[in-house]
């Protein structure tokens, strides 16, 4: 027999359990907040990788090519468009064979924090291939690019440090300058 108690009872029960549907949607909610804040971080973290060298932490060739083409977009409010220069660590080849992988690593680290130390905050050092590497100067002329050449030829004069000794190396370079007739970064 169900009296007014009764029923009372069971609308309280009825209370009850919507107040936990409701809750545990919120605690869903939440977790789904959280979830997504984290998976946020996650792409964030995953695109820095993509766009990074892993044993410099310079920028990759990916990254390069999209800075470049953000500074051919910006060519038109710009007195000049970017230059483009071109290094290559020289006999890179005889550190691997002659004093092993490692020893190799420590040279493109160190060839890495020179370069950086030769350019402006606004450029970007980018690791483009195994012992290559590629400066963008925004902006600047051909005489501001041949500074930052002999710059880092002049960096190359001091040895690099190994473990147990001290290598001599040189590099190549390359410079390509912007021209109006040239009508993208891969024209450059």
């Amino acid at each position: 027999m169900l009296g007014r108690d009764g029923g009372e009872a069971a609308a309280d029960r009825g209370e009850a359990a919507g107040d936990r549907a409701i809750a545990a949607q919120v605690r869903e909610r939440e977790l789904h907040r959280t979830t997504i804040a984290t998976l946020t971080k996650d792409q964030r973290d995953a695109l820095r990788e993509s766009q990074r060298d892993a044993l410099t932490g310079l920028a990759n060739r990916h990254q390069m090519n999209g800075r470049l083409a953000e500074d051919f977009a910006q060519r038109t409010t710009r007195s000049a468009g970017p230059t483009l220069m071109f290094i290559d660590v020289d006999n890179f080849k005889v550190v691997n064979d002659q004093f092993g992988h490692r020893a190799g690593d420590m040279v493109l680290q160190q060839v890495a924090a020179r370069l950086m130390e030769t350019v402006k905050p606004q450029d970007l050092v980018a690791r483009i291939g195994g012992d290559e590497f590629a400066v963008i100067l925004s902006g600047g002329d051909a005489d501001t690019a041949v500074a930052v050449a002999q710059r880092i030829a002049k960096s190359f004069e001091v040895p690099l440090a190994l473990e147990d000794q001290n290598v001599d190396m040189s590099a190549s370079m390359g410079i390509a300058l912007f021209s109006d007739a040239q009508g993208n970064s891969q024209d450059l």
